[in-house]
Formats: structure tokens, C-alpha cells, sequence
């Protein structure tokens, strides 16, 4: 990496600039800090940076604002921009697009995605700059030779072309004819003078019957010229081919008496058409592939939207969207594709804005034939007059019908799941083989991730199914748990005075397996209640004041064993957004645990610290330790890493598990130290909401 690369990074948060800064200093890269959008403007003119970092929200002027001005500058349209945005996805990625970001990335910015990102744009930026050497190289050789075959200005090509051959054949007008390669008809691509050849698009296939002329040209791949009766003017008809195929016709009209009958002149003609030929054929496959170039970015982008969605109709929808997007059709539509009844169902539909087609309309079912299907599983189907799929018809308004449609199968593990269908109501069209290749990509991707939405909407059924398991199964426990309770403390108060020493062994049992099945059905119920809750009900709350309260509840229980119990408490107005039940059930677990495995006498420390705006929190003990071969498996549900001298000590091993995810789901880590005789250490971190 080229340290004299600049990027200009434009942050009102001066912590966001830094870490960014910081980030891409590392990669070789020069920096450039701003802190609105008036001062990157000011920075942009005296520096040129080669890729910008834009917040988007900014006071006085935003990054969207920003971009725009960058782009009116010079050289500002070929600057890669990258929006940096917190709003609302969908928004702010459509209005970066729209004032001119080359790329968006959302806040919290992550390291590997920015290096990869800027990265990326660096590529981008560089190829940009080949590309346009390489044009100056092509202009300069123009300058030098005055030759048409090196410009990548087709207007010019044309112009240059139409102006030497009407000079130099003395034609009243001249035309050059060509074959558009969607609709396969042949038109005027540009004119010079009043021409009567080509009045109006002929498709190649009826252009025998329609301009026998023409028709010839094709037929012998040679000039063709026609007279007047008096033999006083005439036309000539030139074939421009590349590669040995025509791809259009170069005409000269009411030429003066004699020239067709120099050959030199008719050869330099030849040459002409043949340079002219290339030189526009060149200037196409050029804009081509800068369309194709735009249209993998787009491909991209609508992926990405793709792959953010977990719901199957939307996955749907942003892909019969994006396929009318990459394909520029006129409307779409999707259908499910059931193997059971062998049918196709319409489940979404789009039309293009301006166009007037009628798509199918949502829930329409036709039988989808064998043949069709073994069609289909080649690869995706053209629908025109050329090639014509009748049971279609149900499908397409008789009054307005398209005029072509691509039906691209959506396949996932040999098994077709459904078919996106573009549709074109302007032309007879033909798609290309990089469109196909466009679609079938776009139609894998959406594939698989359709599948994923299949099996997260699939998990989140099991879920919602376990989640109502338990809770049944616990109301169903608990209420025959507590008349057992109830009844077997009726029996021994009424049994007292026919009771022996010996039974209080017995009933000491009892009340025992009771209470542990009691705490085993709490367990159960607090680890499903923090899996299945979410941030929705979240507040912040202070985390000093939580810690406090269980430190005084469980402060007695070491005191009962006469332990050396010692608490360095923070502040209160440390803030944590999330669930303060929970939290206080982390710390009385973890702090419960040290009481619990450490025997009389014994030391139990709690410590915390705020540092990187984080909450640090760990329990030390000098109690029985943790067998090395057990710690692994410590955090498992119903796993209890029993040792020598601990039997004693009730538990149901899902204390540690239910910690494990309270803090993860909070945006924290656990971790734990541990050595067997000598005591552990239990620690977890928190991210603060507010550090005053």
C-alpha cells in the first residue's frame, strides 16, 4: 500500500475520526480529519484526497449535502465516496445512492468491514484512473493518425465517418444502419441529410419481405447499389460487418453519375465501412461492459439487501425487484413452484415506474408441464415469438401482453423452490448472455438465502414450540409439586407424635428432593424467559445500585460461614442498558457460587472497574477450584463439576449457563480462572450506556 494514497475522513464525533484514523493509518494510508461537512469541503479542494469517509448526520452540513457539493467539483464525480450512516437502513442507503456515494457502510463501524470496504473503493478508484489513461492513449493516437478506429466517442465516430464518405462520394445523404442487439432490428443509428432508406425499424427476419435491398446486403455480404431510369443518381448500399457477420448497413443516397463506376473510390468506401464497423462495434463492447461493470455492483448491493432479510416474502420481493432492476424490464413477477399438486403459484408481482403492464395477479395457480420443467432445469427460458411457451397465456393480460419474458429458475440443492419471470412490453427482446449470467447469480444467492429464512422462521417455530413446552410443563409440575408439599407437611405434623428419631433422615429426604425439584423447575423457567425475551423492553438502570443490593443479601450467608468477605463497590451512576432482573441474577449466581464453594473461613472478594467504557466485574475465591478436565464443559446445562468435599452442595448446573447467556445477550463476555484446591475467579464485562 502506497502511503501517498490520502483518505479524508469526515466525523462530527471526534472519537469516530480518531478510531477510524487510527484504523487506516495502520494500512499505510494518509489521513485526513474533519469534523463537518464545510471543513471536508475546504479539505477536498486543497488536498484532492483519493476516497472520502462521510457521516451522514452533521451539523450546520450533512454528509449527503456534502457529497453532492463534492460531486459539482472537478474531478469530484470520480472521487469514491463512502457514506457512513446510523439511520435507517433502507433510507439513508437509497438517499446516499441517489446525491452520488459510490458505497455505504452503517454504524457501529467494523474494522474488517471498513479495511475491505476502503480497500475495495482503492481498487475501484485505481482502475478508473487505468481506464482513463488508457482513453487518453487512444485520443492521442487519434490526434496523430486521424483514424476512426481509435476513439471511443461514438458520436464522433459517426459524425467523422458520415462527413468523409459524403465528401468523398459527392451523396445527398447518408445513413448508418444497425442491428439492435435486444430487439434484433435493424434501425438508423445516425443520419445525414433526408434519406428515404430505413424510415422506420425492420426485425432482421422480415427484412427480405420488407426492403428486398437490404435483403440482398445480407444474403451476399457485398455492396449493393440501385439506378434511376436515366441512370443520373444513385444509391449504394455497404454491409458493415465485424467478424464476418453484418451487424448494420452503411447507405449513400442519390450519388452522382460515374462514381460507381470508380473502383477505387468504391474500395475506399469498403474501407471506410469496414473502419467504421469496428470503431462502433469498439465503442459498444466498451459501453457494454461498463454497463455490465455497473450492473455487478448493482448486483451486489441488491444481494446484500438479500442477505439482511430473514423472512422468506421479503427475500421474495427484493428479489423479483432486483431482477427487474438488473434485466431494466418492465414489470416482474415471482412464483412458488409446490412439487406436491406440480404448480406454480403467483406470490409477488412489480411493475416498473412509467410502465403500463399488468402482471399476474397474487395467488394465481397454473400447472406447470413436465416438458417445461426439464426445459427449465437447463437454465433460464426465453419467452417471445420465437419461442413460445402456451400455457403461459393464463398469466398475461390478452390486452396488453408482453412482448418477451425471462423465466430464471430459483434452484436450491437440485430442487426447484420457484421462478422469477421479467417481463418486456416495449420490444420483442432477446437476453443476452451476461443478463442470464446476471439473473442465475442473482437467483443462486437468493436461493440459499431463502433457505436460511426457511429454517430461522423453521427454528423460531421449534422455539416458540419449546418455549410453550415448558412453560405447560412447568404449570402442570408446579401446581402437582406444591399439593405433594402441602400434603406431605399435613402428614408429618399429623404423624409427629408416632414419629422416631429414625425417621428424620426420611423426611429430611423428601423435603429435600422437593425443594430440588422446585429449583429446578425455576432454573428452567429463568434460562427460557432470558432466551426468549429481547431488547424491546430494555431500560437503563444502574448497575452500582443491582450490585449493592445483592452484595447485602448475600453479604449474611459468608458471614454464617465465617468468611472473609470483602466488596469494592463502584460508583452508582454507571449506566447499563438491559434488564435489571436479570443482571442481578448474574451476580447473585456468581457471587453465591463463591460463598457456596468455599469452605468456613474461607475469603470471597468482589471487584469492579470501568475502563473503554466497559464494566468490569469478577469474584475471587480461595475455595475448592475447578478440575482442569471439567472446565470445559462448565458453562453446559446440568453439568455440576463435583469434587471431593463439594457433594454436599445442591445445585442443578444451570446456574453458570443462564449467566453465560444474560451476559452475552447484554453485549458482554464471561470468563473464568480456575485451579482445583486453590480457589476461582469469575469475571464478566458490560458495555456502558452512559460513563459520567
Amino acid at each position: 500500500m502506497q502511503t501517498t494514497l490520502k483518505v479524508l475522513v469526515t466525523d462530527d464525533d471526534e472519537a469516530v475520526r480518531s478510531m477510524i484514523g487510527r484504523m487506516l493509518e495502520r494500512e499505510g494510508y494518509l489521513i485526513l480529519e474533519a469534523s463537518d461537512g464545510k471543513e471536508c469541503l475546504a479539505l477536498y479542494d486543497q488536498h484532492t484526497p483519493d476516497i472520502i469517509l462521510l457521516d451522514a448526520m452533521m451539523p450546520e452540513l450533512d454528509g449527503f449535502e456534502t457529497c453532492e457539493a463534492i460531486r459539482k467539483r472537478p474531478e469530484g464525480a470520480d472521487v469514491p465516496i463512502l457514506m457512513v450512516t446510523a439511520l435507517d437502513q433502507g433510507e439513508a442507503i437509497d438517499r446516499a445512492f441517489r446525491v452520488g456515494a459510490t458505497d455505504y457502510l452503517t454504524k457501529p463501524v467494523q474494522w474488517a468491514v471498513l479495511r475491505k470496504r476502503v480497500q475495495r473503493l482503492i481498487q475501484a478508484r485505481q482502475a478508473d484512473v487505468n481506464l482513463k489513461e488508457k482513453i487518453e492513449q487512444l485520443d492521442i493516437l487519434n490526434r496523430i493518425d486521424r483514424e476512426l478506429g481509435y476513439t471511443l466517442d461514438l458520436q464522433r465516430v459517426l459524425n467523422f465517418a458520415m462527413d468523409v464518405a459524403v465528401r468523398w462520394s459527392g451523396a445527398e445523404a447518408c445513413i448508418v444502419g444497425w442491428i439492435e442487439e435486444e430487439t434484433q432490428q435493424l434501425g438508423v443509428l445516425a443520419q445525414l441529410g433526408s434519406a428515404h432508406f430505413l424510415t422506420y425499424p425492420i426485425p432482421t427476419y422480415h427484412l427480405r419481405e420488407s426492403e428486398p435491398f437490404l435483403g440482398r446486403i445480407f444474403d451476399e455480404k457485398s455492396p449493393y447499389y440501385t439506378q434511376t431510369i436515366d441512370e443520373q443518381r444513385s444509391d449504394l448500399l455497404i454491409p458493415l460487418q465485424v467478424q464476418g457477420t453484418i451487424s448494420g448497413v452503411l447507405v449513400l443516397e442519390r450519388l452522382p453519375q460515374g462514381l460507381l463506376n470508380n473502383k477505387n473510390s468504391i474500395d475506399f468506401l469498403q474501407q471506410l465501412a469496414g473502419r467504421t464497423a469496428a470503431a462502433i462495434e469498439k465503442t459498444r463492447i466498451y459501453s457494454r461492459t461498463e454497463a455490465y461493470a455497473n450492473n455487478i455492483d448493482t448486483l451486489h448491493r441488491i444481494s446484500t439487501v438479500i442477505s439482511s432479510n430473514l423472512n422468506p416474502n421479503d427475500v421474495v420481493q427484493v428479489f423479483t425487484h432486483g431482477l427487474l432492476v438488473l434485466l431494466k424490464g418492465t414489470s416482474g413477477f415471482y412464483c412458488t413452484y409446490q412439487s406436491k399438486s406440480n404448480t406454480l403459484t403467483v406470490t409477488h408481482s412489480t411493475v416498473a415506474q412509467g410502465a403500463n403492464d399488468t402482471p399476474p395477479k397474487q395467488g394465481v395457480t397454473i400447472a406447470a408441464p413436465a416438458v417445461f420443467l426439464r426445459e427449465l432445469s437447463d437454465g433460464p427460458i426465453q419467452h417471445n415469438s420465437q419461442h413460445t411457451l402456451e400455457f403461459l397465456q393464463p398469466w398475461l393480460d390478452p390486452h396488453r401482453q408482453a412482448s418477451s419474458q425471462l423465466l430464471v429458475p430459483v434452484v436450491y440443492d437440485d430442487q426447484l423452490k420457484g421462478i422469477g419471470v421479467v417481463c418486456d412490453s416495449r420490444y420483442e427482446r432477446y437476453f443476452f448472455d451476461d443478463e442470464l449470467g446476471l439473473a442465475l447469480n442473482l437467483a443462486a444467492h437468493s436461493a440459499v438465502v431463502l433457505r436460511q429464512a426457511e429454517l430461522f422462521q423453521s427454528v423460531q417455530s421449534l422455539e416458540k414450540l419449546k418455549s410453550e413446552m415448558i412453560r405447560m410443563a412447568s404449570h402442570d409440575l408446579r401446581n402437582p409439586l406444591g399439593q405433594v408439599s402441602g400434603y406431605i407437611e399435613l402428614f408429618i405434623e399429623d404423624m409427629q407424635e408416632f414419629m422416631t428419631p429414625d425417621h428424620a433422615p426420611f423426611v429430611q429426604g423428601i423435603r429435600k428432593g422437593i425443594k430440588t425439584i422446585q429449583t429446578l423447575l425455576e432454573d428452567i423457567l429463568n434460562l427460557e424467559r432470558v432466551e426468549s425475551q429481547g431488547p424491546e423492553s430494555w431500560k437503563g438502570f444502574q448497575i452500582g445500585v443491582i450490585l449493592q443490593e445483592v452484595v447485602d443479601n448475600l453479604e449474611g450467608q459468608a458471614h454464617l460461614k465465617d468468611q472473609n468477605f470483602n466488596a469494592d463497590l463502584p460508583p452508582q451512576n454507571y449506566l447499563v442498558l438491559g434488564s435489571a432482573i436479570q443482571i442481578r441474577q448474574a451476580f447473585t449466581n456468581l457471587i453465591g457460587n463463591a460463598i457456596k464453594y468455599t469452605p468456613e473461613h474461607g475469603t470471597v472478594l468482589v471487584r469492579t472497574a470501568v475502563a473503554h467504557r466497559r464494566f468490569h466485574f469478577e469474584v475471587e475465591d480461595n475455595g475448592y477450584g475447578i478440575p482442569a478436565d471439567r472446565q470445559a464443559r462448565l458453562f453446559e446445562r446440568f453439568f455440576r463439576a463435583q469434587t471431593p468435599g463439594t457433594e454436599h452442595i445442591e445445585g442443578t448446573g444451570l446456574g453458570l449457563s443462564l449467566v453465560k447467556t444474560v451476559i452475552e445477550q447484554h453485549g458482554g463476555e464471561i470468563w473464568f480462572e480456575s485451579e482445583e484446591g486453590k480457589g476461582s475467579i469469575f469475571g464478566f464485562w458490560l458495555p456502558l450506556l452512559v460513563q459520567e
